[in-house]
């Protein structure tokens, strides 16, 4: 798990490189001074040590459930020169939560949606965050993908079924978690609207950033992307036509020419207020009117979308 964690993480490190420096100049116009950040559900510490390095003055602490993960946040971090800058949290959520002390930044990739009671984590993120804090939240706008030479594979709408696929699949897996509370757009990684302002946040940055691995692919990104085809022909079995997830080569023929894609946004994630794939989004103040739903992420030969929402506390 935590090689596969990071395999894919430094696949894609580009695209969270992006965000961070998104949600640093949101910092900046907000005139936040970032003295400690909190990466909460840090995984291996791809994205931990990319905030480490854009944020050099800020005590950077590493949150997670596993000890396999922190230990290899850490190692990449004395790996990269930053010994002594990242601490280390074995942490449980949501409960963890509420021990990790304050900070100016709160960063959470792709955890919230692990939480049973998204609203009360977030209520939980926003009370650790200074005044002027921000929360940025990254979540995936759409799947990775891995396209082949021929895009459709002979299976004309293709991609939409296998997107409703993964739709299916993370319903269910909604349904897993332990406290699970029912939400808007549940079907949805990027339907925080609601929840983020029921947690008190003001959304100040909601976008989707797209992130194109093409062809050809060296030998580290095929063999992430023969892994993906794996996992999302395992993942999708009972939740795709069959004769789809047939039509995929089989990984041992992914060649260079194939294309890997994904996005984030705010909307592949960058939302924080004093919060989002990094920034700080917030609810929207009462004064002022919802902000319109970002358009749907353009799919291009590649991976998948993530959403960005920057947060910031409404009151």
């Amino acid at each position: 798990m935590v090689r596969f964690a990071e395999q894919e993480a430094t696949m894609l490190s580009g695209l969270v490189a992006r965000l961070v420096d998104r949600v640093a100049g949101e910092c900046d116009r907000h005139h936040l001074t970032v003295r400690r950040l909190l990466d909460v559900g840090c995984g291996p510490g791809v994205g931990t040590c990319l905030l480490a390095t854009r944020f050099g003055n800020a005590t950077v602490v590493a949150a997670d459930g596993s000890n396999a993960m922190l230990d290899r946040a850490v190692a990449r971090a004395d790996e990269l020169g930053l010994t002594g800058r990242v601490e280390r949290r074995l942490v449980e959520l949501p409960d963890g939560i509420d021990g990790l002390g304050r900070a100016d930044l709160l960063w959470a990739s792709l955890v919230v949606h692990h939480v049973g009671d998204e609203v009360d984590a977030l209520r939980r993120m926003r009370a650790l965050l200074s005044p002027g804090g921000l929360l940025a939240i990254v979540e995936r706008a759409t799947p990775v993908r891995v396209l082949p030479e021929s895009v459709e594979l002979g299976r004309p709408g293709l991609w939409a079924r296998l997107d409703a696929a993964w739709e299916r699949w993370f319903v269910d897996l909604r349904a897993t978690v332990p406290g699970v509370v029912a939400r808007a757009g549940a079907a949805d990684t990027t339907g925080y609207g609601a929840a983020v302002r029921a947690a008190g946040f003001e959304v100040v940055v909601d976008e989707v950033v797209h992130e194109e691995l093409p062809g050809p692919l060296d030998d580290d990104a095929r063999r992430y992307a023969a892994g993906q085809v794996r996992r999302t022909v395992r993942q999708l079995d009972g939740y795709a036509d069959a004769g789809d997830l047939a039509a995929w080569p089989p990984c041992s023929t992914v060649s260079t020419s194939s294309t890997v894609s994904t996005s984030s946004t705010p909307r592949s994630a960058i939302r924080a207020r004093s919060s989002g794939p990094a920034a700080n989004w917030s609810s929207p103040a009462p004064d002022r009117p919802p902000r319109p739903a970002p358009n749907p992420p353009h799919h291009t030969n590649g991976l998948t979308s993530r959403p960005l929402e920057v947060l910031r506390s409404a009151s």
